[in-house]
């Protein structure tokens, strides 16, 4: 299934609800279409293969910690808290897995809905 994290839109942009530090970047169609509709919560939709280990800071790039891993088939599936919330990862296998890891989640595989499901932006 899908992941999903919930988002705050301010002046500058879009922000992890849970932990306002952490900035994520979305398409300005999306930004546009969440100010026009008045929306101050937004919610980010990711697969879990969509999702990137980091070795360095950068855009949409956020801290995470390690919860679980096991590998199934050829994939490791992990999974990370981000923000306090459980982030489902598929992985390939030689991927290293430490504690303290950065996810990064690129803007071109995240969609972006309003708080009722509806999606915002076009890919």
């Amino acid at each position: 299934g899908m992941n999903f994290i919930d988002l705050t839109l301010a002046a500058d942009g879009l922000h992890v609800a849970a932990d306002q530090t952490l900035r994520v970047s979305a398409p300005n169609s999306v930004l546009e279409r969440a100010r026009a509709a008045g929306l101050n919560q937004i919610v980010l939709g990711i697969r879990p293969h969509m999702v990137e280990l980091a070795s360095e800071e950068g855009r949409d790039v956020l801290p995470a910690k390690l919860l679980d891993a096991a590998l199934v088939g050829r994939d490791l599936q992990a999974q990370f808290a981000l923000a306090g919330q459980a982030i489902n990862v598929v992985l390939p296998p030689e991927a290293e897995l430490c504690d303290e890891r950065r996810l990064r989640l690129p803007p071109a595989h995240c969609l972006f809905f309003a708080p009722d499901g509806t999606r915002l932006g076009e890919r």
